[in-house]
């Protein structure tokens, strides 16, 4: 295995009984200090997949919930690697990506590299640490537990960045060639939409700007908004090749859908694949107030939903996420991507966690590069969906099957065009 030039730290939480975390922290076996589970990356691995597998052999854990990639990033001097030669004169500094994980009630087993373990509150955890990086990995993690940031449960709020960049999430890097294809008709029906009730329009969870670009290069005032700054940097590159008077019609926001605040009113509230990401209750009546508060008057509220069947999130909670499955097979002009996907459903909070694994082939059938990547999203019922816009103070004006007009199905598509039509349903005092 060769050492690839990047390190990740890795931090092991758990919920204690007074709502508070404890973490992990791991005496070194070598120097004596203590620190999370750290450890360099092999051959063509991605940091997600060195942090798992650091994990699995420092811990002998395999843990069920989706890391929690932090944004602290700590540069180390390349001299302090043993394997910087094998790097080349030219890679001074060696970036340490930081991450979190939670684990449950299980037994840790210690590698040789570890004498001792202890799960400590974070003021003990902290001063315990020997690197200032290593405290401020820790205090990031710590603030955004207490924000109520997790990944792997339903309830809580997902992170500020959904994903991570091209070189730490595969599924960012390729997302247009997989999931970035817009239907005719899908195109076709925003566009209608934006073109009858006009601009400004914001296009609310953009991605990598599919749509914001198409409106915009017809000439209507856009805002995009995601929370993946990965996706807004494709966006952004996309911008950059448009001539200026698409570009300058464009602003582009690092904001999530739940909490967004943005100066001014909106003919156009588009949501095109993208409102499934609320995950609770909670975040959707949050999502629908920021819309409101953003609609100007005589605006719409134009977005869509899968109409699930009941057989789809029975067999995602039968399946548990165990086994991969071929989504689909991408030419590439250097080889082929295959996409493989397992899905693991929650009954209770009718989510589903979908994890992808991205592999890269050369022409010669040879992986090149593979990283996984996961995202968890929430359905709901066509009725369902009904009374949560109706409590939020809106009124469906149209609910159809699919872009084209079909009926509501189930399997399909909800496609849905509303507008503000009563005060918000207030709970009693």
């Amino acid at each position: 295995m060769a050492r690839a030039p990047y390190n990740v730290l890795v931090y092991l939480y758990r919920r204690t009984g007074d709502g508070t975390f404890e973490y992990a922290l791991f005496k070194r076996a070598d120097l004596g200090f203590w620190q999370g589970v750290t450890g360099g990356g092999e051959d063509d691995e991605t940091p997600i997949e060195a942090a798992r597998r650091e994990t699995r052999e420092e811990t002998g854990l395999s843990p069920v919930a989706s890391f929690l990639q932090l944004d602290t990033v700590e540069p180390i001097p390349a001299y302090h690697f043993g394997h910087s030669q094998l790097w080349g004169e030219d890679v001074y500094i060696v970036p340490q990506y930081a991450f979190g994980v939670e684990v449950k009630d299980e037994q840790l087993i210690l590698s040789p590299e570890h004498t001792a373990y202890r799960w400590l509150r974070y003021a003990e955890a902290y001063r315990l640490l020997e690197f200032d990086g290593n405290r401020t990995a820790l205090w990031e993690l710590n603030q955004r537990l207490r924000a109520g940031e997790s990944h792997g449960d339903g309830a809580a709020k997902q992170r500020t960045d959904i994903y991570g960049s091209e070189e730490t999430d595969l599924l960012v890097k390729y997302y247009d060639l997989v999931f970035g294809i817009s239907g005719e008709a899908e195109v076709a029906w925003y566009l209608g939409k934006a073109r009858t009730f006009g601009g400004p329009v914001l296009d609310l969870a953009c991605g990598t700007g599919r749509l914001a670009l198409i409106l915009a290069r017809e000439g209507l005032q856009v805002t995009a908004v995601d929370q993946s700054a990965g996706m807004l940097r494709l966006f952004q590159r996309k911008l950059a090749v448009e001539p200026a008077e698409v570009w300058q019609r464009v602003r582009i926001r690092k904001q999530r859908m739940s909490d967004f605040t943005l100066p001014g009113k909106f003919n156009t509230i588009l949501c095109c694949d993208a409102f499934f990401h609320n995950l609770t209750v909670q975040e959707e009546m949050d999502c629908l107030s920021r819309v409101a508060a953003h609609l100007a008057p005589g605006g719409r509220f134009v977005f869509n939903l899968p109409n699930p069947m009941c057989s789809y999130i029975l067999d995602s909670i039968e399946a548990g996420g165990r086994d991969l499955e071929e989504r689909g097979r991408y030419s590439l002009d250097d080889g082929t991507l295959l996409v493989e996907q397992a899905q693991a459903g929650n009954a209770l909070d009718q989510t589903i966690t979908t994890t992808l694994r991205i592999t890269r082939y050369d022409t010669q059938g040879r992986p090149v590069e593979r990283g996984r990547s996961s995202w968890t999203t929430r359905y709901l019922f066509p009725y369902e969906a009904i009374h949560l816009l109706y409590r939020c103070g809106f009124e469906v004006e149209t609910l159809e099957g699919s872009y084209k007009g079909d009926p509501v199905r189930e399997g399909g598509q909800l496609v849905f065009q509303a507008r503000l039509g009563r005060p918000a349903w207030q709970p009693p005092v």
